[in-house]
């Protein structure tokens, strides 16, 4: 098996409502939520691509810096 390399860009363009982005971060919280987890990655999202829009990243995030694109406001979760 070889790592294929995509960039960002790229993988925005591809991406279609329903995929799954997974994410493996290289912060000491991000590796210790794959140890205590013992999964290869620590956080995932679903896109959702809407006609008009960027496509959008719907995740699970602990903090309040979401920003809701449609109410210009934070939110948490």
């Amino acid at each position: 098996m070889t790592d294929a390399v995509l960039s960002l860009n790229a993988a925005v363009d591809l991406t279609r409502t329903g995929d799954l982005w997974l994410f493996r971060g290289r912060s000491p919280a991000n590796q210790a939520i794959r140890a205590l987890t013992n999964a290869p990655v620590n956080h995932v999202g679903m896109a959702v691509v809407l006609d008009d829009l960027p496509p959008l990243m719907w995740h699970a995030e602990l903090g309040r810096g979401v920003l809701d694109v449609w109410t210009g406001t934070h939110h948490r979760g």
